[in-house]
């Protein structure tokens, strides 16, 4: 409380699986909260990522930066969760983002908030504004019991250093 965490692009939080952030198969809605400051232009940097264990560039749940290069700038923020519709089906990791409007600038503050509810899908919102949905995304959110939340970075597996956010 009235702090913040400085990441300097080699940190991360590891937050042990606990039964407020480790979905057992039955979470079919979630919000993700944040208020973040880019220091220099993120690609591909994490902010947050439910999904500690695997080398996997995308969580059950997790929200960070876009690649940038091929038409997507530097500094835009997804959002995306690895849902499946029953117990049979394969999950599939769905993202949200727009090139303009969930890009953030660097040296500011802003408050992004990702949301799934099934059958409404995803929202990003930056600073209290819709920016993205696609309400076509449905199902539970795939388990993750026993997978650490991670905080400024994707994954502690050897491969991944470049995600590591600067702010």
């Amino acid at each position: 409380i009235g702090g913040a965490y400085r990441f300097d692009g080699n940190d991360v939080i590891t937050i042990p699986d606990s039964a407020t952030l480790g979905n057992d198969g039955t979470w079919s809605e979630l919000t993700v909260e944040c208020w973040v400051n880019p220091a220099s232009d993120q690609s591909r940097a994490v902010i947050l990522n439910k999904n500690g264990e695997s080398a996997s560039t995308s969580g059950k749940y997790m929200m960070g930066f876009m690649r940038s290069g091929s038409g997507t700038p530097s500094n835009v923020v997804y959002f995306g969760v690895y849902t499946a519709i029953s117990a049979y089906e394969e999950p599939s990791f769905s993202q949200i983002y727009d090139n303009i409007a969930t890009k953030i600038p660097v040296g500011s503050w802003s408050h992004v908030v990702g949301t799934y509810e099934a059958g409404f899908g995803l929202k990003l919102y930056i600073n209290g504004v819709l920016a993205s949905e696609d309400s076509s995304v449905t199902g539970v959110i795939e388990p993750s019991i026993d997978e650490p939340l991670l905080l400024g970075y994707s994954s502690p597996v050897a491969g991944t250093s470049n995600r590591y956010f600067n702010g």
